[in-house]
């Protein structure tokens, strides 16, 4: 019979060639081997080729091992796990090994009919498709991944292949920054204060109710980012070139505080900080903030008079009294003396 095995040669270059061999035996009448007729084939190229695959399936192999994503392959029909790595496991909360076998639905935290929906637009798409998921690990707790996946046809052998990224602490992250920028919205909008903050160009970047609300009144436009707020309306030109140069002032990092005094429409004191805004070294923009303090400057005004006032009465006071003690001088000392002469004569 016929005999294959291969094997490797040395030529007389040097060089190691790998050698497919068939072989057959000849025999005579009596049974006896006269002769052994072989046919050998060079397979050094497909024997690089499988050896470059082996490889390559080792290295991909060490590589789903040490990775920190949880990667694991599934079968679409059946939604078992073919295939999980350690940092799955660990992800999940599992001895490595335990989740082979196991059944998605036992740990992915959406409905049944809603992962069925989803493994079947990765199958329908049949590109990397990526998204943001809650699992459940074995010890009940809920997490947040985001999942890269892909299907694939392989001589029939259906495989969708996933790879998760824990992003609990992100989500949390992001959930804690929206909140505060919604209780931060909320303080900012509950001030009749005017808070707005402008970019290197003038341009809007963002402003509190109050301050759209005053620029709407005063000019009947409505400002939006990117918008320059000295170009809306027709303001006067002294009141342009003045905010001009406290723009100027402020974007050339200089912080400072004005207080402004108006009697049109009605006597007001207005006080503005100007604040430049910083990225490293360099200034963006500024922050700026204005609040009435009418009230409050008048009140500090009223105080002023009365202790002027006060000082004024009691100069007068004083001077008074130096009057009256010098003016009564004269006559007490005629008193003193005669009532002394009335004491030493015998009437």
């Amino acid at each position: 019979s016929d005999s294959s095995f291969k094997h490797r040669i040395t030529c007389k270059d040097g060089t190691i060639k790998h050698i497919h061999s068939i072989t057959r035996f000849e025999f005579n009448d009596k049974g006896f081997p006269i002769g052994l007729f072989g046919i050998c084939h060079d397979i050094t190229e497909q024997k690089q080729t499988e050896d470059a695959l082996a490889g390559s399936e080792e290295r991909m192999k060490t590589f789903m091992n040490e990775s920190l994503l949880g990667i694991y392959f599934m079968d679409p029909y059946t939604k078992k796990i073919i295939y999980s790595n350690p940092a799955l496991s660990e992800l999940l909360g599992y001895k490595h090994g335990e989740l082979v076998g196991m059944r998605i639905y036992d740990f992915i935290n959406h409905t049944k009919v809603d992962i069925d929906e989803r493994i079947e637009e990765v199958i329908r798409v049949k590109k990397i498709n990526v998204g943001e998921r809650t699992w459940r690990r074995k010890n009940g707790e809920i997490i947040n991944v985001l999942l890269s996946s892909f299907y694939e046809d392989k001589n029939g052998a259906q495989t969708v292949y996933v790879a998760a990224q824990n992003i609990t602490e992100n989500v949390k992250a992001k959930k804690q920054i929206e909140f505060d920028q919604r209780n931060l919205d909320a303080l900012i909008n509950s001030t009749t204060d005017l808070m707005w903050s402008i970019d290197k160009d003038t341009k809007l970047i963002t402003a509190n109710r109050a301050f759209i609300n005053i620029i709407k009144a005063m000019t009947g436009i409505t400002l939006n980012p990117g918008d320059n707020p000295l170009l809306a309306g027709s303001f006067p030109k002294q009141i342009l070139k003045k905010w001009e140069g406290f723009y100027k002032r402020v974007l050339s990092g200089e912080t400072f505080i004005i207080v402004e005094h108006s009697h049109i429409p009605v006597e007001i004191y207005t006080e503005i900080s100007l604040n430049p805004i910083f990225q490293g070294n360099q200034i963006i923009g500024a922050a700026c903030y204005s609040r009435n303090i009418t009230k409050s400057k008048l009140d500090e005004l009223e105080r002023i008079k009365i202790t002027d006032d006060l000082i004024r009465r009691n100069k007068d006071l004083e001077q008074f009294s130096y009057i009256i003690s010098h003016n009564l001088r004269a006559p007490v000392a005629t008193i003193l003396g005669l009532s002394s002469l009335i004491q030493t004569t015998d009437l």
